[in-house]
């Protein structure tokens, strides 16, 4: 087939090339598409972690505006309040498209929900209803039992875990 040294020598060099150029095509491959699959899981990492971060900084928009309210009894203090209200069950929702696939985030979540709820409930409502009654004493009893800043320093643990879980991930 070949007749002549120098004709087998470019054959050699002509697969060789050919080969090299094949391996640097498939790296090349490889590495745009593990680049584009770690861009992804960073960008949902950084949703999942800064909705994380936009829960904690309503939850303290609602403390704020709680406690301006109950120390002036000026209702303006409540817009942040009332605000952060509204925002929270979307963030949740947002939170929990985040995490469907990981079952033990989603379990945390609901437990930072329902403590939220708790909070909410248990705490914050009726420190603003005994103030809306006009009655600073009776707010200030409500408060002096502390069960908000246990079940605030609760939700912060429990957020904290929820975001170093998925750091962890």
């Amino acid at each position: 087939m070949f007749q002549s040294i120098k004709a087998k020598l470019y054959f050699s060099f002509s697969i060789a090339i050919v080969v090299m150029i094949l391996l640097a095509v498939s790296a090349f491959y490889f590495l745009n598409r593990t680049q584009a699959e770690i861009e992804q899981i960073l960008d949902h990492d950084f949703h999942l972690i800064t909705n994380a971060l936009t829960l904690e900084k309503l939850l303290v928009d609602i403390e704020t505006g709680e406690r301006g309210y109950l120390l002036t009894g000026n209702e303006s203090y409540l817009e942040p309040y009332e605000n952060a209200a509204q925002t929270i069950d979307h963030i949740f929702e947002r939170l929990q498209a985040d995490v469907s696939d990981h079952p033990e985030q989603m379990k945390q979540l609901e437990q930072i929900n329902h403590l939220v709820q708790v909070w909410l409930e248990w705490a914050v409502r009726p420190h603003i209803e005994a103030r809306q009654g006009r009655s600073l004493e009776q707010a200030l009893n409500r408060i002096n039992l502390d069960s908000g800043r246990q079940y605030m320093d609760q939700i912060r643990q429990e957020l904290a875990a929820f975001i170093q879980t998925k750091v962890a991930i």
